[in-house]
């Protein structure tokens, strides 16, 4: 059972599988103990951490970024672990490898600044093929974005509400910038048109930018949106896959009339619908069957971590 393993069990798999590449351990009591043990070079071989919600202080995360074993990390999870601007340059020295990260925080006061963070991608971008970000998100660091990552794939900003200036030129600089993006989470971002409450404004308009400019594309989170604006998508990309619960942000009031959805839970397991000949879970050509380094599969929206 995960949550069996402390920092005691971790030792133990590390004397037992001394050549173990990737490590997930969000779940368990792995606490300061076992990250420092990490640090001090415990798995020889690993090159994929993944631990978000541990509970481990902030100077044992940094001790973590400062090791000699971190410059051999491709695949970093530091989800809800609260990091500042100067752990972003300790990443940008000391993990050169460094190709799939999230940094998404679910506390909604960012530690991080917006110009650190631009900083810090601006720096090491060129190698990033998965990124996953939180609400510090804007249009500003998505032109950052579309002009120093041209090997993203993987981007994942989900959950950015009006207050922040994140828009359809944001989204527009990504997809300019970033020929090679695969996966993309824009669910309840309320600033895209996606979200507009006049359809030829809104999802119309969303779905011409995505036909534009996201031909790549195979897997989409719109979660939030009408059932109505997720058809049009299925039908402008039949060969992207959108990920939808079914659930609508009533909080936006459109003025358009909204469809009924009879297959949302269909959707979201991947069964095609008899009543709509535009779906598609994925496809394409052989080229687009695996990502660009060969190492992880399109269909997973998720920066890999345990592959």
């Amino acid at each position: 059972y995960i949550k069996c393993v402390t920092d005691d069990v971790l030792v133990s798999i590390a004397k037992g599988c001394p050549k173990l590449e990737d490590l997930s351990l969000p779940g368990t009591r792995v606490g300061d103990r076992g990250i420092r043990f990490l640090a001090k070079g415990g798995f020889p071989c690993l090159r994929a951490i993944a631990m978000g919600d541990l509970r481990v202080s902030s100077a044992v995360v940094r001790e973590l970024l400062c090791s000699a074993m971190i410059a051999r990390v491709h695949t970093l999870d530091l989800y809800n672990h609260a990091l500042f601007g100067t752990d972003l340059k300790l990443l940008t020295k000391h993990c050169p490898a460094l190709a799939w990260l999230s940094l998404q925080n679910d506390d909604f006061t960012p530690l991080i600044s917006q110009s650190e963070l631009s900083t810090f991608i601006e720096a090491s971008g060129a190698n990033l093929r998965g990124l996953r970000l939180d609400a510090v998100f804007s249009n500003a660091l998505a032109r950052t974005v579309g002009a120093s990552c041209p090997r993203l794939s993987h981007f994942l900003i989900g959950g950015i509400d009006r207050s922040h200036d994140f828009s359809d030129a944001g989204l527009r600089a990504v997809l300019e910038g970033c020929p090679h993006l695969k996966v993309l989470d824009v669910a309840f971002c309320e600033g895209l048109s996606l979200f507009g409450r006049r359809w030829g404004a809104g999802p119309q308009r969303f779905a011409t930018l995505l036909a534009e400019l996201g031909g790549r594309l195979r897997w989409v989170s719109v979660h939030g949106c009408s059932h109505r604006a997720l058809s049009l998508l299925r039908r402008t990309l039949p060969l992207a896959y959108f990920d939808h619960d079914g659930y609508i942000d009533t909080s936006i009031e459109v003025e358009y009339k909204d469809t009924e959805s009879v297959d949302s839970l269909m959707q979201v397991y991947g069964v095609h619908s008899d009543s709509d000949d535009s779906y598609h879970s994925g496809g394409g050509d052989e080229e687009d069957e695996e990502d660009i380094d060969g190492e992880f599969d399109v269909g997973d929206p998720d920066i890999p971590t345990t592959r």
